[in-house]
Formats: C-alpha cells, structure tokens, sequence
C-alpha cells in the first residue's frame, strides 16, 4: 500500500468505525447529508487529510470543510451510519469520491 493510501484508508476506518460505535441517530430512509454535498465534502476531507500539515491544522481545515458545507460532525457521522446500513448506496457514492479525486489529482498534473 502506497503512503498516499493510507490517510484515506485510515480515514474511512475511523469514520466507519465511529458510525457503527454511535449508530443512526436521524431516520434511517435517507442519509441526513444530500448525496452530492456528501460527494463534495468527502473530497475535500480526503484532500485535507493528504496534506503533510500538523494535527491541530488539519482539524481547524476539516473543521472549515463541514462549515462550507454546513454539515455537522454528528451529520456525518449520521450520514455515513446511514451508508453502514445501506452498502450498495454506500459503494455507489463512494465510487463517486474516488472519480473526483481521480478528476482532482489529473488537474494538478
């Protein structure tokens, strides 16, 4: 595994992990975050996850990622109990984040 793997691999564990820890606390028919927004956020998290900046940094820019989309820790964290539950809409929106990231890294070649 490559070291540019292992941030994101690192991250969806975590997130994974915390979303079965805490269950769905919302109504479990849909995910609390919009498809697309949650797309364009989990872009922009993986994206700051990857940069070589100290702890406290990364949390201030994670922190100003969910502000920019106006999503909550506790609706990602619902969000993404929502997809534990649901792994093919889950597989779905995650083949989606890795296309825009495949589009990200291609536009800064």
């Amino acid at each position: 595994m490559t070291a540019e793997k292992k941030p994101t691999r690192l991250l969806l564990t975590v997130l994974f992990s915390a979303a079965l820890l805490v269950g769905p606390s919302c109504d479990t028919s849909t995910a609390p975050v919009d498809d697309d927004v949650f797309v364009e956020l989990m872009v922009e998290l993986h994206l700051v996850d990857m940069r070589r900046v100290p702890d406290v940094e990364r949390a201030t820019l994670r922190s100003r990622v969910l502000d920019k989309y106006d999503v909550s820790n506790a609706e990602l964290v619902d969000t993404i109990s929502f997809y534990a539950e649901n792994t093919e809409a889950y597989a779905e929106v995650y083949t989606r984040i890795v296309d825009r990231l495949r589009e990200e890294s291609n536009a800064e070649l």
